[in-house]
């Protein structure tokens, strides 16, 4: 079953990337054809994968497919800008929030057209005491308490917006933190789960994460007196740095902390897992592979937005899967450089039976359900 499993996870992702960058018209109106449209190309007509891979599944004639299918794909949003990279879900409920340069945008419906809604918070984002100039690539996580983070790359101030909305307030704690001053600009950001704990990293801290030479990490104490530590640089026994990867963190079901490289390397892994210590540990079969985005799924395997660049193969710019079984890279889609975004932007249920998928250069958003 998880051959199964793992190949369906990875083929609906990789349909809902040709659909949204295929060229043909959109449901938004943006180019690229519905989902059933896709499925039927690859299908035959058939519509859909049904789990054994005779493509026998149904379409619902609404660019998507099937109910019945064991995995259904959807446009879930249109128009939500093209810097809209930064999505995640609320814990109390697992609405779906986004935020782009106009604000943060949320709970969002299925069919949600953003162009027609108005943001509930955070239209303040570039005023001077936040990010003093226009920027995108956003990222944005929410607490267990319902606020709302929001990070960019390109300013080491966070913006923090309550739980009922409103106006964004500077975070100032990893550029103000006296000593232990980190000034990361968040490329990422991932909540500790409870089964995760050491001496740096605790349940419930904020990790902010950058790929800046060695890969700074800092967790923020949100729930506590907002606190900012930063998880001490790795050393080997010769007393020399191990580089750390985090430019995007995500944790798996059984709480192991990933960590990946944006710059695909032909000598080095591009994933690790990062221990309670802050110490990483390559992931096997990731040589080759830069991660700017993935997600662990319920067996163990990742699913990537990136780059694989083999030593003996020509290089993918697309959708990867690492198989935790074989510890390879064993299925992926090459797609056209020229449509792939580098805020592309993955995030998965806390079941892990629903993947979002941020698609800036779309500016759409991309529901898989698992229906198994």
């Amino acid at each position: 079953m998880k051959a199964t499993k793992t190949l369906g996870y990875a083929l609906i992702l990789m349909l809902a990337a040709t659909m949204g960058w295929a060229g043909c018209d959109a449901a938004a109106g943006l180019g690229g054809g519905g989902a059933g449209d896709i499925l039927d190309d690859i299908t035959g007509g058939g519509g859909g994968l049904d789990g054994d891979g005779d493509g026998t599944g149904g379409e619902d004639g609404n660019g998507a497919t099937g109910a019945g299918d064991p995995i259904e794909i959807s446009v879930f949003a249109t128009n939500t800008g093209t810097d809209a990279s930064g999505i995640a879900l609320r814990p109390s409920d697992g609405a779906l929030f986004l935020v782009n340069r106009d604000g943060l945008f949320g709970p969002i419906a299925e069919d949600a057209d953003l162009s027609t809604l108005d943001p509930i918070g955070a239209e303040n984002l570039f005023d001077a005491d936040l990010f003093d100039m226009e920027t995108g690539g956003f990222v944005l996580a929410i607490s267990e308490a319902g606020e709302f983070w929001i990070g960019t790359a390109s300013a080491s101030t966070l913006a923090v917006v309550p739980p009922e909305g409103g106006d964004a307030e500077p975070f100032l704690g990893l550029v103000q933190g006296g000593v232990d001053v980190s000034n990361v600009n968040p490329e990422t950001m991932a909540f500790v789960p409870d089964g995760f704990s050491g001496p740096q990293m605790q349940p419930g801290n904020l990790l902010v994460g950058e790929e800046a030479g060695q890969s700074d990490l800092s967790a923020i104490d949100v729930a506590g007196d907002r606190a900012v530590v930063n998880v001490d640089k790795p050393l080997d026994e010769e007393g020399d740095l191990i580089v750390r990867l985090a430019h995007h963190l995500a944790f798996g079901p059984d709480d192991t902390l990933y960590g990946s490289n944006d710059v695909a390397s032909a000598l080095n892994a591009g994933i690790q897992t990062i221990d309670t210590d802050g110490v990483p540990t390559d992931l096997p079969g990731t040589v080759g592979v830069s991660a700017r985005s993935f997600v662990v799924l319920d067996d163990g395997d990742l699913l990537i937005r990136g780059v694989y660049d083999p030593a003996d193969g020509a290089t993918v710019n697309g959708i990867i899967l690492w198989d935790a079984d074989t510890e390879a890279v064993t299925i992926f889609e090459d797609l056209p450089d020229t449509d792939l975004s580098g805020n592309d932007e993955l995030i998965i249920s806390a079941d892990r039976s629903t993947i979002y998928l941020a698609l800036p250069e779309r500016s759409e958003i991309w529901r898989g359900t698992d229906n198994r």
